[in-house]
């Protein structure tokens, strides 16, 4: 399974950024009607009144968001069925090839097992490429539902607390031996901040009421878990 489906993911989840739009609450209350709403309303701020701003650190959240993590333990261990199946089929197609070797070409019995051959081997391949596009959009999807909970979590933490705007941030160490480390330390959009990051509220809230990923549970099925956030 190729990484760069997980780096696109998140590459869009950075663009989209985080904001507190009463909007997007409604909607995603229709989408998931079991989410308790905040019902407090957003109102304009007044001339000369400034924003309050918060800082969220979505990578962060991200690697720390326990279903998440269960989730991607699920889709290995799928992956590695897949593999091993891929792989039995593929020494049995070697067996077949070995055998072909020792019987005449002219014979009919070579030209059946021949085409035999090639035949699984076709088959092979395309089911391969369709369990490959198959974990990928797989995650793909379990990738946007964490970031529609991210961004849920984060409208009620504001709406109860009164922030007006989340900025992203990072919390990642740089490295100044090593230049890409560097590069996105200057390029982050928040260079100062005092104390207005809520990151670990935000992954509180996601992470409430949540178990501890149960090696042996299948998690396809089961999208969402026990709604986390208070009535």
């Amino acid at each position: 399974m190729k990484k760069s489906i997980l780096v696109a993911v998140l590459a869009a989840v950075l663009s989209l950024g985080v904001s507190c739009l009463h909007a997007f609450a409604q909607a995603q209350a229709q989408a998931y009607p079991g989410m308790a709403q905040p019902t407090a309303q957003p109102t304009a701020l007044a001339p000369g009144q400034p924003a309050r701003i918060a800082l969220l650190d979505v990578v962060y959240v991200f690697k720390n968001h326990a279903r998440l993590k269960a989730m991607r333990v699920q889709l290995k261990e799928d992956a590695m069925r897949v593999k091993q199946d891929i792989n039995a089929r593929q020494k049995q197609i070697m067996q077949m090839s070995e055998e072909l070797r020792q019987l005449d070409k002219a014979s009919d019995m070579y030209k059946e097992r021949e085409e035999k051959i090639t035949e699984l081997q076709a088959r092979l391949q395309v089911e391969m490429k369709k369990a490959e596009l198959g974990f990928m959009q797989r995650e793909a999807r379990e990738m946007h539902m964490v970031y529609q909970e991210v961004r849920q979590a984060t409208e009620y933490l504001c709406q109860k607390y009164g922030y007006d705007l989340v900025l992203m941030s990072s919390r990642t160490e740089f490295n100044q031996d090593n230049p890409d480390s560097v590069y996105a330390e200057m390029s982050r959009p928040v260079v100062w901040h005092r104390g207005i990051d809520i990151t670990d509220q935000v992954l509180v809230e996601l992470n409430r009421g949540v178990a501890a990923p149960n090696p042996n549970a299948d998690l396809r099925n089961d999208p969402r878990p026990a709604n986390p956030y208070p009535r």
